[in-house]
C-alpha cells in the first residue's frame, strides 16, 4: 500500500526534490510491517500486537498491549467478538474496546448494514469481552453506529444499556480528548471541558 501511495503522490514529491531541496530518502513512506508480538521495547515501554478478528478478509487487523511500570493499558483496535484479546487483555489497568451498534429495523433494511456491523463489536459481546478480561476500568471508543439519515443510530445511553446486560464493572465513554491517567493504584478519568 505505501508502494502505491508513493505513486500517487509523485507530483507533490517531485516538487519537494526539485523546488525546496528535500532528499528522495525524506520524501519517502518509512514503514515496517508488524506481527503478532512484541513490536516495540524502548525505554520501558512495551508494546505488543494483539492479532485480532475483523473477519475472514481483513488480515492482519491489531490490537495493542502497552506495558509501562508496572502498569498496562490494551486498545481493542477495530475488531469482532475476540476472546484472545481479553485474554491479552486479563488484569491490565485500562482496557479500550471499539464497539459497533445499529437498530434491528436498519439492519433488516440491507445487507451491506449486517455486513458493515459484522466487522466489529456490538455493546453484548465488548461487556463479554470486559468481564472476561477483569481490567481495573475499561472504556469504550471509536462508536460506529449505523443510521440511513431516517433510521437514527443508537444512542451512548443505548449502547450502554445493552453492554451492561454482559458487564456490571465500570465503563468510561469515551469522547475526543478524554484523559485517564493511570496511578499504582487507581485509573482516573479525566473528561474533556
Amino acid at each position: 500500500m505505501m508502494h502505491h501511495i508513493r505513486f500517487a503522490y509523485q507530483g507533490d514529491v517531485d516538487i519537494r526534490v526539485k523546488d525546496q531541496g528535500f532528499s528522495e530518502e525524506n520524501v519517502t513512506p518509512n514503514t515496517a510491517e508488524i506481527q503478532p508480538g512484541l513490536i516495540n521495547d524502548q525505554e520501558g515501554v512495551q508494546v505488543t500486537a494483539i492479532e485480532v478478528n475483523r473477519g475472514e478478509l481483513i488480515k492482519p487487523a491489531f490490537g495493542y498491549r502497552l506495558d509501562y511500570d508496572g502498569r498496562s493499558v490494551v486498545i481493542s483496535g477495530d475488531t469482532k467478538y475476540h476472546p484472545p484479546l481479553a485474554e491479552a487483555a486479563k488484569g491490565t489497568d485500562l482496557l479500550i474496546h471499539a464497539v459497533g451498534a445499529a437498530k434491528p429495523e436498519l439492519l433488516e433494511s440491507r445487507l451491506a448494514w449486517r455486513t458493515i456491523l459484522n466487522h466489529h463489536t456490538v455493546p453484548e459481546d465488548v461487556g463479554r469481552i470486559f468481564e472476561q478480561a477483569q481490567q481495573k476500568i475499561a472504556a469504550l471508543h471509536h462508536f460506529v453506529t449505523l443510521t440511513n439519515g431516517q433510521i437514527k443510530p443508537p444512542t451512548l445511553n443505548d449502547i450502554s444499556a445493552r453492554l451492561k446486560t454482559t458487564y456490571s464493572g465500570p465503563v468510561a465513554i469515551g469522547a475526543y480528548l478524554t484523559r485517564f491517567v493511570i496511578g499504582k493504584d487507581k485509573v482516573t478519568v479525566i473528561s474533556p471541558v
